[in-house]
């Protein structure tokens, strides 16, 4: 089975400001998140900037990510983001379906059948578009790797059934995961006065008998002896009589049923992101041809195409012991857990510090964990070999009273940053966009990636270096109550920067709706 901790890593680096992924009348984008981030506070949501730099080993930022709380506070919080909620469910979907080990099998296929059935969907929906190709879907390779990863599961449970072994069937032990960190298990049975790492087929067969007596002792006496070493080993595998106890695995008539309520509740999904969901009988007319449109680049101008890069994923590096770099996530408070203040009797060198809650109580809370709330990237050192792949990152204090003090001056400023409301001159119309991303007009590939964080709205002038650079947003159309409706785009496209006009103050979200100030309002209707 392909190894899903590659898998759900591929899930997140996909989504990155330089990919356009159209969702129907939705895009899922990263700045979404960076919004969210910016916005509410870090305990509603768990998220830091760290979690959303470039870093293909970071699993713990990919299980943040795409957690249930993460897409409940996007619904709440960030308008228009139902395409990028839509596409970190699927992602939590996989991730549980191959290593929540609560699952029962049904849920397991219930969970990576709906992964299965939005990417083809999706896949269809692009490749029947006139504007949008493959280069604005996830790379081919994660495409196939859960493909495989839904068949060998359906796969798994057949044969374990038929062969009536149903306590075999331990999903989470089947990736390259734990066979890897078998193996350093192995290495690390040299003798303490050997430096020899290497070993023969003998040797190796001599050692897994030492590891087989470790592995049962740890796990007999686990109740009664504590092996810290072994905790961190999680998909090694602690095999506990809870583990292997007997599990009921559906036949193929409930396979069925459990395969076709994924595909029904996808396709309500998917019908309300507006992607026109076509019948098996397309997919199947259409999966051959599509697979000769993966490696197609879109090269066209801006209002006739949608440009976007294709990252090489094909070979990514992760070490399963690095996949926690960042600290616990920290849920909502637990109101049952406030002292009262006359409680409050700690020594100034405890680690632990008192947080007043809204209620006027406190809470118990680690020194650590309160510095880590604090800051936006959650920053830990690491090995050189991490820094490989990880973009670099700086040590900073989150301000969200800062959100509080948005000007309410409807100027033009100098610069336009992701999140930004603006407003657009298109077609000699005036309009509302939250901008998502950037990129360059000009040049082909990835040499039309745009990286810096703001973009000057007044681009260099008669200069034969003058590349231009577009942004790509989210439409509103204003409503005579002030109120802001999400307006579906035929083309997520970039408009060019020379277009932009003013910036706006962030809307006001009251009940799930967007409200413009009673100034921005009279500015933009006075607008000609």
């Amino acid at each position: 089975m392909q190894d899903p901790i590659h898998t759900i890593n591929k899930f997140r680096a996909r989504l990155n400001p330089s990919t356009v992924l159209p969702l129907g009348k939705y895009v899922a984008s990263q700045t979404h998140l960076k919004i969210l981030i910016k916005n509410i506070p870090q305990e509603e949501h768990g998220l830091t900037d760290h979690d959303l730099e470039k870093d293909k080993m970071n699993f713990n930022a990919s299980i943040k990510m795409c957690s249930e709380r993460v897409t409940t506070s996007l619904q709440k919080n960030v308008a228009g983001s139902e395409g990028t909620i839509a596409y970190l469910t699927s992602m939590r979907f996989l991730l549980q379906a191959c290593l929540d080990e609560a699952l029962s099998a049904a849920e397991r296929l219930y969970n990576v059948w709906y992964c299965v059935f939005f990417l083809r969907f999706w896949k269809v929906f692009l490749f029947n578009h006139a504007s949008y190709n493959m280069n604005n879907f996830v790379t081919s390779n994660l495409y196939v790797c859960v493909e495989i990863i839904a068949h060998t599961i359906t796969m798994l449970i057949v044969k374990f059934r038929e062969e009536s072994t149903p306590e075999y069937f331990l999903v989470e032990l089947l990736g390259s995961q734990p066979c890897e960190g078998y193996f350093r298990l192995a290495r690390s049975m040299t003798s303490t006065q050997s430096t020899v790492i290497n070993f023969c087929m003998k040797e190796f067969l001599a050692r897994v008998k030492r590891i087989d007596v470790l592995n049962l002792v740890s796990s007999k006496l686990s109740e009664k002896l504590v092996f810290p070493r072994e905790r961190r080993k999680k998909l090694i595998g602690m095999l506990t009589k809870e583990k292997l106890s007997l599990e009921y695995l559906p036949n193929n008539d409930e396979i069925l049923k459990v395969v076709n309520l994924a595909k029904s509740d996808i396709v309500l999904v998917m019908n309300k992101l507006g992607v026109k969901c076509f019948s098996l009988v397309h997919i199947k007319q259409y999966l051959s041809a599509m697979e000769a449109c993966d490696d197609l680049e879109d090269n066209s101008i801006l209002e006739q195409s949608v440009y976007s890069s294709v990252l090489d994923e094909d070979d990514i590096s992760l070490d399963l012991l690095a996949a926690f770099p960042s600290p616990e996530d920290i849920t909502d408070l637990n109101p049952f857990l406030d002292i009262p203040e006359e409680t409050i009797l700690l020594p100034p060198t405890s680690i632990f510090l008192m947080v007043p809650t809204s209620n006027g109580r406190f809470v118990k809370m680690r020194k650590s964990t309160f510095c880590w709330l604090l800051s936006k990237n959650g920053l830990k050192l690491s090995s050189d070999r991490m820094l490989r792949v990880r973009q670099g990152v700086c040590f900073t204090l989150s301000n969200f009273n800062s959100k509080k003090q948005a000007a309410t001056e409807l100027v033009r400023k100098a610069s336009i940053k992701e999140g930004d409301w603006c407003i657009f001159r298109k077609q000699g119309v005036h309009c509302i966009g939250q901008v998502l991303s950037f990129t360059y007009l000009s040049g082909s590939g990835a040499a039309r990636t745009y990286t810096l964080p703001s973009v000057p709205t007044d681009p260099p002038q008669n200069k034969a270096t003058a590349r231009g650079v577009g942004c790509m947003c989210s439409w509103y159309k204003l409503k005579a109550d002030r109120s802001l409706a999400y307006k579906a785009a035929k083309i997520q496209g970039f408009i060019n920067i020379e277009n932009y006009v003013s910036h706006l103050p962030a809307p006001t979200n009251i009940g799930s709706q967007l409200f413009l100030s009673t100034d921005a309002f009279t500015f933009f209707t006075n607008l000609k």
